[in-house]
């Protein structure tokens, strides 16, 4: 119930998870269409690799911000992208020591979305104020890339690799359908990422490996803004150890170690008037945890697995990140705040994964059973963590049934326990609304082969 409309007269305020008030229909309508061609050429000491691909997409959206059957703003808008790219790889096959590829990649998009509708209203009862957005963005990247493996010894290895990218993105704007004076704008951003990773081999069925590497995410223009300005390049330093290892026929464990340095980390957040969006960079973040994998067959037709992983993840300085206060009288305070120390949103510190595969023989027929729990510590939706989901549980089963070698019956169910849990909390001007994941789903399936 925190919406602007609060005290309108008439509103109809939701009483629960799963339910809207709305004063447009929602729709999102997406068709894509996609082609490749691979190709592959033998020679005695290396093959050759192409990869061709087209793509089109297109797109329709349209959305209430204030969350009730008052009328007080709206987004609409439509999307056309088409892409091209092409990939070459070179790779070695002959050799026992050394193994090496050599490629290049390249990419081109236009996208253009025609009709960008952004409306809002100055009051409960005063007419919407539409603008109309019709922005461009064309985007060529050209990246050569090599990698290669050593073999030091019988059960010693080490991998480096490289990639140099660079990335032209072009962008306009008209609002209203006026062009903006800054007419077509561009920038280019170039960089070096590398990869360095050593996997020890202790016995056949155990190794232990570490890797470090850099990655790198060009800049980008807001499309649902005028500024002529792009966010800047999002850069990452990560590292990785861990051991893997079958202990023995009936038990497999793994257990991996990271840590993850984050520069100009791209972020988005609604803008003060609402509706539109605004891209930043927070300064820097940082990201530290560990996962441990179990595998145990304890008995034939058996299969139990099992995951927990911890995750560190904070903003290390985010100084002026959008923030999102709550009105007693509905809706909320936009302003910037220090979000310097605060959680990762969408970044739990705990999760957890338990699941098992049952399978036996029944009126000489195959039978089968699954189940799977999942478990999230509390989930964070905004920079300065007003908004979040306290910790929850999902689970799902399936039983099935062989009924012919080419026939299989099964009854299925997801979120068994009604779990009303968050899949996403957006904050804006006019209000604060949840998307749920789905409530209990229980259903029958019949699969046939031939």
């Amino acid at each position: 119930n925190n919406t602007a409309a609060l005290l309108a007269p008439g509103v109809i305020l939701p009483d629960g998870p799963w339910e809207s008030s709305l004063s447009l229909t929602p729709r999102i309508d997406y068709e894509r269409f996609s082609t490749s061609l691979r190709a592959k050429f033998e020679f005695e000491d290396f093959n050759i690799e192409s990869t061709t691909a087209y793509m089109h997409n297109t797109g329709r959206q349209h959305a209430d911000v204030d969350s009730t059957n008052i009328s007080m703003g709206y987004i609409k808008f439509d999307l056309n992208i088409e892409a091209e790219s092409q990939e070459i790889r070179v790779l070695s096959t002959n050799s026992e020591k050394f193994n090496w590829l050599v490629g290049v990649y390249a990419f081109h998009l236009d996208a253009t979305i025609p009709n960008i509708d952004l409306a809002n209203a100055r009051g409960i009862g005063q007419p919407l104020i539409s603008t109309i957005l019709n922005p461009a963005v064309e985007t060529g990247s050209l990246a050569g890339f090599a990698e290669g493996t050593l073999q030091i010894s019988d059960k010693f290895f080490l991998t480096a690799g490289g990639r140099y990218t660079t990335e032209k993105r072009e962008f306009q704007q008209s609002v209203n359908g006026v062009q903006l004076p800054y007419g077509r704008v561009d920038k280019t951003f170039s960089n070096f990422t590398y990869k360095v990773a050593a996997r020890y081999q202790i016995t056949d069925t155990t190794n232990i490996f570490a890797n470090y590497g850099t990655g790198f995410k060009s800049g980008v223009y807001n499309v649902a803004a005028t500024s002529p300005v792009p966010v800047e390049p999002e850069k990452i330093k990560a590292a990785e150890v861990g051991v893997k290892s079958d202990l023995s026929r009936s038990l497999r464990a793994n257990l991996s170690l990271y840590y993850y340095d984050y520069s100009n980390l791209q972020v988005q957040a609604r803008t003060p008037d609402g509706n539109a969006y605004v891209l930043q960079n927070a300064a820097s973040a940082e990201v530290y945890g560990g996962e441990l994998e179990i595998n145990v067959i304890p008995t034939q037709g058996l299969n139990v697995r099992g995951s927990v992983a911890y995750n560190h993840g904070t903003y290390d300085k985010f100084p002026a990140a959008q923030d999102f206060i709550p009105r007693p009288t509905g809706g909320n305070i936009v302003t910037s705040n220090d979000a310097s120390g605060k959680t990762l949103i969408r970044a739990p510190r705990y999760t957890a994964n338990l699941g098992a595969d049952w399978t036996t023989t029944l009126a000489g027929r195959e039978f089968g059973a699954s189940a799977n729990f999942f478990y999230s510590s509390r989930v964070y939706y905004d920079f300065l963590n007003r908004f979040s989901q306290k910790p929850y549980t999902m689970t799902s089963g399936e039983i099935w049934f062989k009924a012919a070698d080419n026939l299989k019956l099964s009854i299925w169910g997801t979120n068994l326990t009604n779990s009303k849990a968050a899949q996403q909390i957006r904050q804006g001007a006019l209000a604060t609304d949840i998307l749920y994941e789905k409530p209990r789903v229980v259903g029958v399936g019949l699969e046939v082969d031939f």
